[in-house]
């Protein structure tokens, strides 16, 4: 694409045969995913750029420098792999969801959270896809609100969980919330694998 930026209608509209896309992933996150981006011709979405590093200013700054340091002896001077990727009020297109569903498998990430996304029922399948397909162990899905019209979706999901519910003894509120509802809003779900 000639944009150098990234747009949901833009990258929603373009057609990814992504069985078509041949792709080694490396194990390196930040690079896999514009690597993958490139050969399905889409833009990187924003969630998916290494954070850039910040200087700060403040009392705690020698503190924080010593630890820094201290972090970068410790990985040898390699860069640190994300474990948490965070979608904040940014919505994620099918093809961005295709691009993580390539890369999740080989990363680091463990932790996906999500919040005030506008989800379809289309790319939420796509996310449960992508999830069953890596190593994720934690899902925050916050304030996300999916109209009820897959009820085979919603029911296998509040199934799931409920099993995780029981057999790791956690607190049943986020199931109760998605039962009672005229929305599915699924406040916060943790997957527990």
């Amino acid at each position: 694409m000639e944009e150098d930026y990234w747009e949901y209608k833009k990258n929603e509209a373009i057609y990814v045969d992504s069985k078509k896309i041949h792709f080694e992933p490396t194990g390196s996150f930040y690079k896999d995913i514009v690597t993958y981006c490139e050969l399905a011709r889409i833009q990187v979405h924003p969630s998916f750029i290494k954070p850039k590093k910040v200087i700060l200013e403040g009392a705690l700054i020698e503190e924080m420098l010593k630890k820094f340091e201290e972090t970068k002896k410790e990985n040898k001077g390699q860069d640190q792999e994300p474990e948490v990727l965070t979608f904040y009020t940014i919505r994620i297109d099918k093809n961005s969801l295709h691009a993580l569903h390539a890369v999740l498998p080989s990363s680091k990430i463990r932790t996906l959270k999500f919040a005030n996304n506008d989800f379809t029922f289309e790319n939420f399948a796509l996310l449960l896809k992508c999830i069953k397909a890596s190593t994720i162990t934690r899902l925050t899905f916050d304030w996300n609100k999916l109209p009820k019209t897959d009820q085979a979706l919603v029911d296998e999901l509040i199934e799931n969980e409920e099993k995780k519910v029981k057999e790791n003894n956690i607190e049943e509120e986020p199931i109760r919330q998605i039962k009672n509802s005229p929305f599915v809003p699924l406040y916060i779900i943790c997957l527990i694998v």
